[in-house]
């Protein structure tokens, strides 16, 4: 039997549908639930008009922590948090994600428990003594010399922008700047002499 995942867009919608439905069960929230949420808007609020972050990094924050409190079902506020519990989650993090999702994700969360810390809505900081994971360290790939002089010969004689084309190759290869560098570039900022 082949089990069917279902979207999450369609879980959210049909979630929303039972709060209409059976209102009675769901206002029965515990209030430490509800204070934890309370926690996470006023740390959203505080992202978005303190520090001025753009709506997507807001919302990835939110995703983040709204995902380790799912995670730690048996804290009940955020007082409760303890270094047991956020080495259990690091855990389950370097287990099934990548370290550069571990690190978001725990940047999001140490974010979080220092504006909590600053709040004096908590005593210590649980992230504090743990250690991010270490990134990897990508080499860039760059092209032989071979493959660099057969680039600068690819523009045809026959093309009318050949000439253009030969001499954006040829900045790029000789100065080394990036691409994004080059189209900025405007003729007043260049000393040509």
């Amino acid at each position: 039997m082949q089990l069917i995942q279902r979207p999450v867009k369609l879980y959210r919608l049909q979630w929303g549908r039972a709060r209409e439905h059976y209102p009675d069960h769901y206002e029965k929230e515990s209030m430490e639930e509800s204070a934890i949420r309370n926690e996470i808007k006023l740390f959203l609020r505080y992202l978005q008009v303190e520090k001025g972050c753009s709506v997507h990094t807001v919302s990835a924050y939110q995703r983040d922590i709204e995902q380790f409190f799912s995670f730690i079902d048996q804290a009940k506020s955020v007082k409760d948090l303890d270094s047991r519990l956020i080495r259990s989650y690091c855990y389950y993090l370097t287990k099934y994600k990548k370290n550069s999702t571990s690190a978001r994700k725990l940047s999001a969360l140490r974010s979080f428990f220092r504006f909590l810390l600053r709040e004096a809505k908590i005593e210590n900081d649980p992230l504090e003594k743990i250690a991010m994971p270490k990134q990897g360290k990508y080499i860039p790939v760059f092209l032989t010399v071979d493959e660099v002089f057969s680039l600068l010969q690819a523009p045809s004689e026959e093309d009318t922008y050949s000439i253009r084309d030969r001499a954006v190759l040829e900045i790029l290869y000789s100065t080394g700047m990036r691409v994004a560098e080059l189209s900025g570039l405007n003729m007043d900022r260049m000393e040509l002499g």
